[in-house]
């Protein structure tokens, strides 16, 4: 078998998110006056331009001369879909994509640069694709490749866009999810230093309200995506301690380790981290200092099923919890699938965002009771043709 070409596409499909998308969290970006109340904008690319009551994404396929293809999406703003067309296609061309790890290692060699930015979201991507290529032409789905024998996974709620200024809001949506059986309820800060006190005071009531309405026994956690520094962590986190929080989120900007080195040495709060982390190599400079407790990269921008693997296995040997994260469901679940339950208990479902990347999918996994099934059908993706509105090839 070889690998003929690579494309990619934009998919729209119809879709209207049912979760709250009003409000913004806490940016690093704040500290600049001109940002602070902009909205934090999520577009998946400057090629794809929204609109209201659709959903567009970005898929790349990679084609065979024995007419198997493995597809990969969405591709968001961290995937450069330009470096899987002009940097990985031309490589890749000629190759037997059955040989994942060999296919890595060339494109690794042949594009250094890939190994962090935005090539290493084109390599994921790229990746990802060749893991479902793998599974159709294995006829298995990718979590059983993997070794996986979980067939239902627990997940946790995020709650990106509720209006955390509006605690009757918060009450609602915490129950809400509370009821659903989740894991576990994940809250966004909106308040970092340059907010002052009273930021400080909002988000702290924001963890208590959580508390209070998802009850005494919830695992409750919250992000402060990295826009938050040392000295304003030192002052909240002592402050948040009884309303016990499993985390807190990316206190800190991801590359500050040894901001985290202080903190943890501070706090007896769990700190988790990893999303914007790109490697294994990252990953284990921070296991070595002992610094965070939950380390949760994201398939699509960290080297794909294949690096979040290998990342997976080294959290089990420092016996910390591997939560992957972000937007593509599939390898999330067969990444979390394959992991020891102590050490992966769950996953990241982002309520706002996750619906509508997965709205061209042929029977995607949907949550009851808490929990999702893997989807036993081989490889990870099936477009379902019927949803698909347009269909546009992107050329560069």
């Amino acid at each position: 078998m070889k690998i003929t070409d690579v494309k990619a596409y934009v998919l729209t499909t119809e879709f209207e998110s049912q979760w709250p998308q009003k409000a913004r969290q806490v940016s690093p970006a704040d500290y600049y006056t001109e940002y602070r109340e902009k909205p934090i904008h999520y577009s998946q690319s400057p090629r794809i331009k929204p609109e209201k009551g659709f959903s567009k994404n970005i898929m790349i396929e990679i084609l065979t001369d024995e007419g198997i293809s493995g597809i990969h999406l969405p591709v968001n703003q961290f995937m450069q879909v330009e470096g899987v067309l002009s940097l990985f296609k031309p490589i890749l061309i000629g190759l037997n994509p059955l040989e994942i790890r060999t296919i890595r290692d060339k494109l690794e060699r042949l594009a250094p640069y890939s190994r962090t930015g935005s090539l290493m979201g084109s390599l994921s991507a790229v990746d990802n694709a060749l893991w479902d290529l793998l599974g159709k032409a294995a006829n298995l789905p990718v979590f059983r490749l993997l070794g996986g024998g979980r067939s239902k996974l627990h997940a946790y709620i995020s709650t990106l866009g509720c209006d955390v200024d509006d605690m009757a809001i918060v009450r609602e949506y915490a129950k809400k999810v509370r009821d659903m059986g989740a894991w576990g309820q994940k809250w966004f800060f909106k308040y970092g230093p340059e907010s002052g006190s009273a930021g400080m005071d909002k988000n702290i009531e924001l963890a208590y309200t959580v508390r209070e309405a998802a009850g005494e026994n919830a695992k409750i956690m919250f992000d402060a995506w990295a826009g938050w520094d040392l000295s304003y962590c030192l002052e909240i986190f002592p402050k948040l301690e009884q309303a016990r929080p499993f985390w807190i989120e990316e206190p800190l900007r991801a590359d500050r380790i040894e901001a985290f080195r202080l903190l943890r040495e501070k706090s007896g709060i769990n700190i988790s981290a990893g999303e914007k982390l790109v490697n294994r190599f990252e990953i284990h400079e921070f296991l070595k200092a002992g610094v965070v407790d939950v380390y949760q990269p994201e398939p699509e921008i960290f080297g794909g099923i294949s690096e979040s693997m290998r990342s997976g296995e080294l959290c089990e040997m420092y016996g910390v919890k591997y939560l992957p994260h972000g937007m593509t469901l599939m390898p999330i679940m067969s990444v979390s699938a394959a992991m020891a339950p102590d050490i992966t208990p769950c996953f990241e479902y982002l309520m706002r965002t996750v619906p509508g990347f997965i709205s061209a999918l042929k029977d995607p996994p949907e949550i009851v009771d808490g929990y999702l099934t893997l989807d036993e059908r081989p490889g990870l993706f099936y477009i379902d043709s019927d949803k698909v509105i347009k269909k546009e090839e992107i050329i560069i």
